[in-house]
C-alpha cells in the first residue's frame, strides 16, 4: 500500500464515525442513554485518532524519505568506495579473469571501430567516421579513446568477457590511485527482468546488492554521485524478446547520469537483429583469428601442440573452428601432447575437451574426490539446463536454499505436493492461537480463532511465486494464487465484519426502544438507520483497515525476520514466527471473543454493558489486522524457508543432482569443466554451457 493511499485511508476512516454520529445526533435529536453515550463523543476520539495517525505517517514518510535518500557521509561513503573496490578486484578479477582459459593462455584480439552501430552526436557532425585502431592498443585505451561509452562487438567466443574483465582490471589500478576516479563494477544483463519494465537504474541497484552486498541506500548513492562505472556483460542474454526494452532503458539512463561510464558487450548477430541503437560514443569489433596469429600463438606453447599445428594445416573445417579465442584454447588444452584423431566440429572439440579433463591427473588437483564419471556427467548437465532456462550465469553451494521451478524438468518433481506442504507449514500457527484462546480467553471462541487463522494461512498455501520462476522485483513473495484466495477471504471477512455491524445496530436499536424520548415513527427511522449504516461502516471501515494493517505488519515483520536470519538462522526463525505468530493471533482471539460475548449477552439478553467493550470493540481491525499481517509473515518465513531445501533433497534422491553440490562444484573447477567466480561457479564459456545442456537433454542420459 502507498504512502499517498494510507493517508487517504487514514482520513477516510476518520471522517466516517464523525458523519455517522452527526447523523445519528440529527435523527434522533436526543442524548443517548448508559453507554451509548461514547457512540456521541465519538467524533472527538476520532479527530484524535485521525491526528495521531497523521503524525504518525509523517513520522513515516519522513523516514522512508531519508532512507531513500542517496546520501552517506564522508566516512561512509570511503567504506563504501572500499568494499566496491574490493569486491570488483575479488569476484571479478582475481576470482574470474585470473582463472579464465582465456587469461591463462593469453591471446591478443584485433579491433575494428565501428561507429555504426551505436548512435552519438558527433556522428552527425562526422558521418561514417571511423578511428583506426593500432594492433594490441589496450582494452583501457580504447576505452578511453571514445570517451569512456563503449559498446564491444563479437562472435561466440570471440572474448568479449575477457576484454570487458581486463578493462576491469586496468580501470580498478587506476581507481585505487585516484580516490575520485570511478569505480568499475561488472554486471550481467542476464538478470534483467523477463516481465517487469523497471528503470534501469532500479535494476543496476539491486545488482550492487546482490553482487556487492549494498544496501539499497548505498547503491542509489553509488549511482547518483558518479561512484561507479558500468561494465555491462552479455546484452545478447537479456530474456528472450526483452532486449529493446533493455536498450531503451540503458538509453534513458545514459540521458539522466550522462557522467557515469559504460561499456557494453554483445554478440554482434544479436545485437544486429535489436532495431534499437545504444547511444554511445564508439564501438569496437573483435575480429576472428588469422592463421598466421594462431599459428604464431601455438608455436610459442611448444612442440606439445605440433600435432594439432599439423592438423590445422590439413583440415580446413577445424582452421575455420578455432578462429576465435575459446576454441583455439579448447582445442589447446585438449589436444597438447595427443594426437587429433577424430574431428567432426565444435561438438568433438568439447567432448575431447571434456575427457581430457576428467582425465588430470589426480595428484595436481586439490579435491581429490572420486565421483563416478557417468552420474558426474548427469549432474553437470543438469546445472547446465538449469541455468540455460533461467538464464543464469553462475550456480553457488547455496543453490538447494534457493533451487526454483526452472531449474528442473516439469516431471521430476511433485509439484501437486507443495501447496499441500505449504498448507501444513500453517497449521501449527492455527493449533497454537487456538490453544492460547482456549487457555486464557472464552473457549467458545477457540475454534474460530482456529479456523480464521487456519484460514489466514491457507491464502499463503501454494508454490510461491519465486519458486515458479515468475519473480519481479515487488511482488517477488507472493504465491502463484495468492490473489484469487486473498479476495475470497476476504468476502468472508467483510460478511463477518458486517455481522457484527448488524450485532451493534441491535444493541442500539434495543436502547432506543427501551426509551421514551422517541416515537415509534423515530424508533423506526433510527434502527433501520442505524442498521444500515453501522453495518455498512463496520465492514467496509474495518475491512480496509485489516487490508491495509495486515499489509503494513505483514512487510514490517519480513524485515524483522530478514534482519533475525542473519543472526539465527532461516530455519530457527521460521519456527520462532510460528511461535510468536500462534499466541498473537490467539490475544487477538481472547478480545474479540470477550467483546463480541458482551455485545451478544447485552443485545438479546439484556444486563450490563461497559464502556470498555465499545472501546475494544472499536480496536477489533486494528487487532485483527495485526494479528493477520504477523501470521502471513510468519507462513511467508516457513514457506520461503523450507520450499526449495525440500525440493533439491527430492532431486538429490532422484540423483537428478548432488547431495554435496559444494563439494561437487569444487571437484568440477579443479577440473577445469566450471570455473569459481567468487563464491559461485560457472562453466568456462556460455558455449560450453550450452553444449552440455543439449548434449544430455534429459535427466536419465550419460
Amino acid at each position: 500500500m502507498s504512502g499517498r493511499l494510507v493517508l487517504r485511508t487514514l482520513i477516510g476512516l476518520a471522517l466516517i464515525p464523525v458523519i455517522t454520529a452527526i447523523a445519528v445526533n440529527a435523527a434522533t435529536n436526543v442524548t443517548f442513554p448508559g453507554p451509548l453515550r461514547l457512540i456521541q463523543r465519538y467524533p472527538w476520539w476520532a479527530v484524535l485518532v485521525a491526528f495521531l495517525a497523521a503524525c504518525a505517517y509523517a513520522v513515516w514518510d519522513i523516514r522512508a524519505t531519508l532512507a531513500g535518500r542517496a546520501d552517506l557521509s564522508q566516512a561512509e561513503s570511503a567504506r563504501l568506495r572500499d568494499r566496491l573496490l574490493h569486491g570488483t578486484r575479488w569476484i571479478w578479477v582475481d576470482g574470474v579473469l585470473t582463472r579464465s582459459l582465456g587469461e591463462v593462455l593469453r591471446l591478443e584480439l584485433s579491433l575494428q571501430p565501428r561507429q555504426t552501430k551505436v548512435t552519438h552526436p558527433v556522428h552527425l557532425l562526422l558521418p561514417g567516421h571511423d578511428d583506426v585502431l593500432p594492433a594490441g592498443t589496450p582494452p583501457v585505451d580504447v576505452y578511453g579513446r571514445y570517451g569512456e561509452q563503449l559498446l564491444i562487438l563479437g562472435a561466440p567466443g570471440a572474448g568479449k568477457s575477457t576484454m570487458l574483465l581486463e578493462l576491469a582490471r586496468d580501470l580498478l589500478v587506476r581507481a585505487e590511485k585516484d580516490p575520485v576516479t570511478q569505480i568499475p563494477v561488472v554486471l550481467h544483463l542476464s538478470s534483467w527482468p523477463s516481465k517487469d519494465d523497471i528503470p534501469f537504474e532500479t535494476w543496476v541497484v539491486n545488482e550492487l546488492r546482490r553482487f556487492y552486498s549494498v544496501s539499497p541506500a548505498e547503491g542509489r548513492y553509488a549511482v547518483e554521485s558518479g561512484m561507479v562505472s558500468l561494465l555491462l556483460d552479455g546484452l545478447d542474454e537479456v530474456p528472450a524478446g526483452r532486449a529493446p526494452k533493455c536498450v531503451t532503458a540503458l538509453n534513458r539512463f545514459r540521458e539522466t547520469r550522462p557522467g557515469t561510464s559504460i561499456a557494453v558487450t554483445c554478440r554482434v548477430q544479436d545485437y544486429d537483429d535489436i532495431e534499437t541503437r545504444l547511444k554511445l560514443a564508439g564501438a569496437v569489433l573483435i575480429e576472428p583469428l588469422t592463421p598466421e596469429a594462431a599459428d604464431a600463438w601455438l608455436a610459442e606453447l611448444g612442440p606439445e601442440l605440433d600435432g594439432l599445428r599439423a592438423v590445422l594445416d590439413d583440415d580446413k573445417s577445424l582452421r575455420d573452428l578455432v578462429r576465435t579465442p575459446l576454441t583455439l584454447t579448447i582445442a589447446a588444452l585438449a589436444y597438447q601432447g595427443r594426437e587429433v584423431t577424430v574431428f567432426t566440429g565444435l561438438d568433438s572439440l568439447f567432448a575431447a575437451y571434456t575427457q581430457r579433463m576428467l582425465e588430470r591427473s589426480r595428484a595436481v588437483l586439490a579435491d581429490t574426490t572420486a565421483y563416478d564419471e557417468a552420474v558426474a556427467r548427469r549432474w553437470i548437465a543438469t546445472l547446465a539446463r538449469g541455468m540455460m532456462k533461467v538464464g543464469a550465469i553462475a550456480v553457488g553451494p547455496e543453490l538447494p536454499a534457493r533451487i526454483h521451478a526452472g531449474w528442473v524438468d516439469e516431471d521430476a518433481v511433485p509439484w501437486s505436493r507443495l501447496p499441500r506442504l505449504l498448507l501444513l507449514a500453517g497449521l501449527p500457527i492455527a493449533l497454537l492461537a487456538g490453544v492460547t484462546t482456549w487457555v486464557i480467553g472464552p473457549w467458545p471462541a477457540a475454534p474460530f480463532v482456529a479456523v480464521l487463522t487456519g484460514a489466514t494461512a491457507w491464502i499463503r498455501a501454494d508454490v510461491p511465486n519465486w519458486f515458479t520462476g515468475e519473480r519481479s522485483y515487488e511482488f517477488n513473495q507472493q504465491t502463484s494464487g495468492e490473489d484469487s484466495r486473498r479476495e475470497r477471504a476476504g468476502w468472508a471477512v467483510a460478511l463477518g465484519l458486517a455481522a457484527i455491524g448488524a450485532l451493534i445496530a441491535i444493541v442500539f436499536i434495543r436502547v432506543v426502544i427501551d426509551s421514551d424520548a422517541l416515537g415509534w415513527f423515530g424508533t423506526v427511522f433510527t434502527g433501520v438507520f442505524m442498521g444500515l449504516m453501522l453495518t455498512t461502516v463496520v465492514a467496509l471501515s474495518a475491512s480496509s483497515w485489516v487490508g491495509g494493517l495486515s499489509t503494513v505488519v505483514a512487510e514490517l515483520t519480513q524485515d524483522a525476520i530478514r534482519g533475525a536470519s542473519r543472526w539465527l538462522g532461516p530455519r530457527a526463525t521460521a519456527v520462532l514466527a510460528v511461535l510468536v505468530a500462534g499466541p498473537a493471533a490467539g490475544g487477538a482471539g481472547v478480545i474479540v471473543g470477550h467483546v463480541l460475548g458482551a455485545l451478544g449477552a447485552f443485545a438479546f439478553f439484556g444486563g450490563d454493558l461497559w464502556p470498555w467493550h465499545l472501546v475494544f470493540g472499536l480496536t477489533l481491525a486494528v487487532v485483527f489486522g495485526a494479528a493477520g499481517g504477523l501470521i502471513l509473515a510468519a507462513q511467508y518465513a516457513v514457506s520461503d524457508t523450507f520450499t526449495a531445501p525440500l525440493v533439491y533433497r527430492h532431486l538429490a534422491r532422484t540423483g537428478a543432482l548432488p547431495a554435496d553440490l559444494g563439494r561437487f562444484l569444487a571437484w568440477a573447477d579443479d577440473r577445469i569443466l566450471l570455473r569459481r567466480t567468487g563464491k559461485d561457479y560457472q562453466f568456462v564459456h556460455r558455449l560450453y554451457r550450452d553444449w552440455w545442456a543439449e548434449r544430455y537433454p534429459s535427466r536419465d542420459s550419460t
